[in-house]
């Protein structure tokens, strides 16, 4: 039993980080563990807080200035949270850290993958929905998407009494694909659903406040209290002539205190202006520079935070030579780079000399020197193992003031992304197991960064280099790059033995060119129509790229070579349109539709057509692209049969099937392989708005039966309790109330009485006139039926109508209702199940009366 607990605990685990591998755990205790004890009180006692703590679906929202300590306050919460309610397990908290510089691990299905592993890693087992979508996706090696991660989450947060979703940062999320809006949205929704309260940070931003001005807020400043408990727990770190002199620590904490007006991140600031101060003269003259920044912006907090900034800056640029530009080196890095470094691949980074065929561990700078250059501006998580910026205000100020500050960052970066790659490691190409693989991105940490976002920084700078242009040339060197890149994603492949070797080969510098737009590349490898033809392993052109990446200027190019095969499928049948569609680039597929060559309704190896996939993905503007200028099938089936409504309908995309129904042609009853229509997916589903537009249509089968069960929508309906359906549907007149399946031969009617619905038996009985006495094909009536399973309500609705024979038998054993009841009631007594006895017991005495009656 242990063993086998165990075994389950290991499997949960697996299936919790394939959801996502990211765990805001750390960054809680990280952020936690920096609090000053103390901090945050005033917080946690304020009225709004207690009003939201104690309340059912109630949203908090906290704005601040930025550095006002948002995210130090938000982990408080957590904690205070974890506290309050550790012992209650129908309780479930999850929280979320964004970060402007995770964007690739937060989009809105990473942020509400993250939200359903932390509710289910607080159950006491692995909820079935998680379940079923691993399973699902895992045979496929393919991703939920996010309607699928959404009502996984719903199903989750059901199986708690009351949630708690707590968003730090909401202005860091991205805003890329409306990442922001779609989860606010959702959080939205399953408020509306059930008790989930929510509490967001983020900077007073128009977009953002306005949608919390019907909801509690309190605004989240640093409390002069606060700073002087910040100040005094970090004033010991500063010089003897401060640590020794309690006067001018005094001084100080007044000077510091008095000017940064609630923000914590100027406390940070001003406090690192003493660290190379060693005499009280110098002390008095940083206090003064304090002084005459706060009196030269005032009260503009964005002008006091550059003014310290700058000041940093002039501190860095007064250091030796050798200092100022490791410094400059690393803040350039760091504020440029496309995704978080770890340590060890700055420190790569950083050691990587041009020419070199090698790196020298000689040239490998010590963490320590690489902190102490930048007087503060970055921060070391060596349990995170990452290096950034100590605040996203550092991060904007460099990146406006590049190209002053930090020239050159993106060729520099991109010439040492490509000198990397370069090196002897990588000269006999890719490897050949994932053994070898991983022990290359061991060896070589920068290895991963360097062929992911070379191109990208190249894209930057829009122009190629002769150092990239000697790179693509080399076959090894290309291959053994493409095979990092095409692996970029490590956390989601590591569990698939043979994931390194699901990777292009053939693939050439042209094919590379267009996979990161660059058009000077493009130009230089594409000096041939035969070029623009030639395929890779995997079957793609340099146009098929270039329109999965959504490159329009390359696509141009491609296209105007002549005698082109814009319509070349790769091996999955997947076209350069179907691609564009795919991905959502609408420039390029209406390129490619006004070329007059392509294939509008290409489908894929698994039957998808580029309007399938537009529809799946919700590209509204494409769909309209596709029908309206390309004049695509709406009809095409998949490898299922099903077409791009039934899709849409199965998944409660009503704008999507709102657009279909509004489109001329669209086959509103096609069948899958199961015989199922639009509105049978959708009932089935229990997307009520879907099932109203499609009867709202007046032209949808509503008498349409299935090739499994051969059960209408009707009865299907009222054998699951969907009361809303069985109303829509008999509000329609053109239903067979009294309609019956092929197995069984029974009616909605009975199906209904059998499992207990009412509600439905009373809208059966009363609006539609169905045959109560009806019998199936074993004998057995809706009376039968509900008796045996001891529904007391319905037998009652049942024997009011005066039109049940309660005497009937059935075809195989010859039992009456009674007979059925009374057989019941013996196996409840014998099971000691006292209130299952009672209620076969008012059956038998109903049954009775109306005998004798």
């Amino acid at each position: 039993m242990h063993t086998r607990a165990q075994l389950n605990k290991k499997e949960d685990a697996e299936i919790l980080d394939w959801l996502t591998p990211v765990d805001y755990g750390r960054q809680q205790s990280d952020y936690f563990g920096n609090r000053q004890q103390g901090t945050g009180q005033w917080f946690l006692e304020s009225a709004e807080y207690q009003e939201w703590l104690d309340a059912d679906g109630k949203t908090l929202f906290c704005p601040g200035i930025p550095g006002a300590g948002k995210t130090i306050l938000s982990s408080i919460v957590i904690n205070n949270l974890h506290t309050r309610l550790s012992e209650n397990p129908s309780i479930g908290i999850a929280y979320i850290y964004c970060n402007f510089r995770q964007e690739q691990e937060q989009k809105i299905n990473d942020l509400l993958a993250s939200l359903v592993k932390q509710l289910s890693r607080g159950w006491h087992s692995l909820p079935e929905s998680v379940n079923s979508l691993y399973g699902k996706h895992k045979k496929n090696a393919t991703r939920p998407l996010v309607e699928e991660l959404s009502a996984t989450l719903q199903y989750v947060i059901e199986l708690y009494t009351k949630v708690f979703i707590i968003v730090d940062a909401l202005d860091e999320c991205q805003a890329l694909d409306d990442c922001r809006g779609k989860l606010l949205s959702e959080i939205l929704r399953y408020q509306d659903r059930t008790a989930v309260n929510f509490f967001a940070t983020s900077r007073p931003i128009p977009d953002i406040t306005k949608f919390f001005q019907q909801t509690l807020c309190l605004e989240i400043r640093a409390t002069k209290d606060d700073v002087t408990l910040y100040l005094e727990k970090h004033i010991g770190t500063l010089r003897p002539v401060i640590k020794t002199n309690s006067r001018l620590q005094e001084q100080i904490k007044i000077g510091i205190s008095d000017a940064v007006d609630g923000m914590f991140l100027l406390a940070h600031i001003y406090l690192h202006f003493f660290m190379d101060k060693v005499t009280e003269n110098d002390v008095r003259s940083a206090l003064k520079e304090i002084q005459k920044q706060k009196q030269a912006y005032g009260g503009n907090k964005h002008k006091l935070l550059s003014g310290a900034y700058d000041h940093i800056m002039e501190r860095i640029s007064r250091q030796k030579l050798g200092l100022r530009e490791l410094a400059i080196q690393v803040l350039s890095w760091i504020t440029c780079v496309k995704r978080q470094l770890t340590i060890i691949e700055l420190q790569h980074a950083l050691a990587t000399k041009q020419g070199n065929r090698t790196l020298d561990a000689g040239d490998i700078v010590p963490i320590e020197d690489i902190v102490s250059v930048c007087a503060g501006l970055i921060t070391v998580d060596l349990k995170r193992d990452s290096i950034r910026l100590n605040h996203y205000t550092a991060q904007q100020y460099l990146f406006d003031k590049r190209n002053e500050l930090l020239p050159n960052t993106e060729f520099n970066i991109m010439t040492t992304c490509l000198t990397y790659l370069s090196l002897d490691a990588f000269e006999s190409g890719f490897c050949r197991t994932d053994e070898e693989f991983e022990e290359r991105m061991r060896l070589n940490p920068f290895y991963h960064y360097s062929a992911c976002y070379w191109g990208s920084h190249a894209y930057d700078i829009k122009t190629l280099s002769g150092a990239a242009i000697d790179f693509l040339e080399s076959t090894a060197r290309v291959e053994a790059s493409v095979q990092a890149l095409i692996n970029s994603n490590l956390a989601w492949t590591l569990w698939r033995p043979g994931y390194s070797q699901k990777f292009p080969r053939q693939l050439s510098g042209l094919h590379l060119t267009a996979f990161f737009g660059l058009e000077d590349g493009v130009q230089v490898f594409g000096s041939s129509c035969y070029t623009f033809n030639m395929r890779d392993s995997d079957g793609r052109t340099a146009l098929s790229y270039a329109a999965e990446k959504g490159h329009d200027t390359v696509v141009k190019l491609c296209l105007d070579k002549v005698d082109l095969d814009i319509d070349s499928s790769d091996k999955y049948d997947r076209t350069p349109l179907w691609w564009a569609a795919t991905r959502g680039h609408e420039a390029i597929v209406k390129l490619l539709i006004n070329t007059g060559k392509v294939d509008v309704d290409a489908q894929d190896r698994e039957g998808r057509s580029p309007l399938r996939c537009a529809v799946e993905h919700g590209y509204e503007a494409i769909i309209k692209l596709l029908h309206n200028e390309g004049k695509c099938d709406l009809n095409v089936q998949d490898e299922f049969g099903q077409t791009a409504l039934s899709w849409a309908a199965k998944r409660g995309q009503e704008a999507r099937v709102k657009l279909l129904l509004n489109s001329s042609g669209v086959d509103v009853d096609s069948k899958d392989e199961f015989g199922r229509t639009p509105l049978r997916l959708a009932v089935e589903k229990g997307h009520n708005a879907i099932v109203r537009m499609l009867l709202d249509t007046g032209n949808v089968d509503v008498n349409a039966r299935d090739v499994d069960s051969d059960q209408t929508i009707f009865s299907w309906a009222a054998m699951r309790g969907r009361e809303f359906v069985v109303q829509m549907l008999l509000r329609t007149g053109k239903v067979d109330v009294d309609t019956r399946d092929i197995h069984f031969s029974r009616t909605p009617l009975s199906w209904a009485a059998m499992y207990g619905h009412k509600a439905i038996v009373e809208l059966l009985l009363s609006l539609g006139g169905a045959e109560p006495d009806a019998q199936d094909s074993t004998g057995r009536t809706p009376l039968s039926l509900a008796a045996e399973e001891g529904h007391e309500a319905i037998v009652h609705l049942l024997l009011n109508t005066g039109k049940v024979n309660v005497a009937a038998r059935d075809n195989i054993f010859g039992q009456t209702p009674l007979g059925v009841a009374i057989k019941r009631r013996h196996e409840a007594i014998k099971r000691g199940h006292e209130a299952i006895k009672r209620r076969y017991e008012a059956i038998i005495d109903m049954l009775h009366h109306h005998s004798s009656s």
